[in-house]
Parts: structure tokens; sequence; C-alpha cells
């Protein structure tokens, strides 16, 4: 089900006096180069524990990964993300008991980036680098074209996700808190919205790229490099 659609469908006390109120809606997507790390051999790459500190360190949260193989290196990707808005209140009877409030602007700032994180034996290139690298690439790739989709997605749900914020009324004394708690809510929802569709569909993605058949093919590979025999690329 869109995420939009849990929206939907609810109590609208507001909706019949916000008439000519349009919010401003900006949703600034931004995917970055990937980081490519050659900082750690082979066996400090099996031995860690702590696979999100560098992506945190540069104040992203990690998504996915593919940590959870033992191989040569890995992919994983994260995001960040930042949010601006501004309200307006309209009375909503004649006395001025009640208001509503709406969203007069939103935007919403995201930036995806992954990190690739190749042993530092493999830092000279060549023949296996090359395996190894185009392997990851693909999560990368993959993975970018899913979350562009998703943030286009997110783009078209967002009227929605306000409408639904807007719905009800509240006292006056109350304006000034609602207006916090719907920029909180609209925050959470987005970051929920990645986690449930985009983060999901990601490890599906990576499930599929780290299949026992790719495995097989990139071993073969490599085999093959270290026999300096004909090496065939990697699907």
């Amino acid at each position: 089900m869109i995420a939009a659609q849990a929206y939907a469908g609810a109590r609208e006390e507001c909706q019949a006096i916000k008439h000519s109120i349009t919010p401003a809606i900006e949703l600034d997507f931004q995917i970055a180069k990937p980081y490519i790390l050659y900082d750690r051999s082979v066996k400090q790459i099996h031995a860690e524990t702590n696979h999100d500190s560098y992506l945190s360190a540069k104040g992203m949260e990690a998504l996915w990964s593919t940590r959870e193989h033992t191989t040569l290196g890995y992919a994983q990707g994260g995001m960040a993300s930042s949010f601006s808005y501004q309200f307006l209140a309209k009375a909503h009877d004649r006395y001025g008991i009640n208001y509503c409030p709406f969203f007069k602007d939103l935007r919403i700032s995201i930036i995806y980036r992954t990190l690739i994180r190749i042993p530092k034996e493999l830092k000279g290139g060549g023949c296996i680098h090359d395996v190894v690298f185009n392997h990851e690439m693909r999560h990368h790739k993959a993975n970018e074209e899913s979350f562009q989709r998703y943030m286009d997605q997110l783009k078209n749900d967002l009227p929605e996700m306000i409408r639904y914020f807007e719905r009800k009324p509240v006292s006056r004394g109350m304006v000034q808190k609602q207006f916090e708690l719907m920029g909180a809510a609209i925050e959470d929802a987005v970051k929920l919205y990645i986690k449930d569709y985009a983060q999901r569909e990601a490890m599906k993605i990576n499930k599929e790229i780290d299949s026992p058949e790719s495995y097989a093919l990139d071993g073969a590979n490599i085999n093959a490099c270290r026999e300096n025999k004909f090496w065939r690329k990697t699907r």
C-alpha cells in the first residue's frame, strides 16, 4: 500500500476553511558520489564489529549493508536529512476559540551516499581488485536507482501527508505547540516512509545481487585472476 493511502479518509475538519492556502513543498534529493575506502586489511574487515561508524561520523544514518557476508569487500548505504517549515493558523470559528494550523512552507533535503570498503591489499588495482570493485558497485548502482524511485514517489505523497496533519483544529493556546508537533510528525513520517519502503527494497536488491550464483561467478573470476588465466567479466 502506498504510504499516502494510510492518511486518506481521516476526518478533515479544517479543510473547509483552508481555501487558497497551498503550501510550498520542496523535496531536494541528492545522490552523492560513493565513499571508496582502502583503509583496512582483509583481516580487519572480517573482524569489524561496528560497521556503521564511518557513516555515523559523517552525520549519516546507515540504511543497508552487505556486511553480513564474509567477502573481500562490502558496501553500505546511508542517508542524512534536514527539514525546515513555516506555518500559519486560521480561526476555525467566529469567536476565535479554536484555530486550524496549516503548513505554509515545507522544505526537505535528503542526501544518499554509499560507502564501499575494499581491502588495502588491493589498493593498487589489478584483476582481483576489479572483480571486488565491480561487485560492490552493482550494489551502489542498484540501490541508487531504487532510492531515486522512492524519492519520486515520496514527492507525490507529501501533499496527502500534509493534509492529514492539518485535519483538526486546536485551541488558540495550543497553536504553537501544534506547529511543533506537526513539524516533528512530518519528519517521523518521511523517515518511516524511507525505512518501510526504500530500506526494505534495498535489502531485497542486495540479496539478489549477493546470490550464490553471483558469488560463484566472482569466486571463479578471482581464481582465474590468481592463476593468470582468462578473466571473465562479472555479470
